[in-house]
């Protein structure tokens, strides 16, 4: 009996972590994001990985967003926001980014109350952070 009690404690913790779930409006995120140039003008292929900011632990998203946007240049150039749907591991991979010129771009993560900003700049045949 008692071995059952520590299971049921033991797995009540690790579901607090998130892992596999959506995360709650409060939990902060953190956000690892790589690029790569497609063979089309213009066109990027980015992975993203979302975990907890405290924990580290992956946080399955569903229903958050990525927006692009030029910092030099607000309300300018916009990409069109991108869909967050991360899977059990916090990850989305090959995520099609269309912008409208090449230059240092502003990502915005939203998921929940939390927003990640990070800084890319995209160039012909890589993409870096400034």
């Amino acid at each position: 009996m008692l071995r059952l009690v520590l299971v049921i404690l033991m797995l009540a913790s690790f579901s607090s972590g998130n892992v596999g779930r959506g995360a709650a409006n409060s939990e902060p995120i953190d956000v690892a994001v790589t690029c790569m140039p497609s063979s089309q003008k213009l066109v990027y292929r980015c992975d993203v990985r979302v975990t907890h900011a405290k924990t580290g632990f992956p946080l399955c998203i569903n229903g958050g967003s990525i927006e692009l946007d030029m910092p030099s240049m607000p309300m300018a150039h916009q990409s069109p926001k991108i869909d967050l749907h991360t899977d059990a591991n916090g990850e989305m991979k090959d995520v099609e980014v269309r912008l409208q010129m090449l230059g240092e771009w502003r990502v915005l993560f939203r998921a929940g109350a939390s927003t990640v900003a990070k800084r890319l700049d995209f160039q012909a045949g890589a993409v870096t952070t400034p």
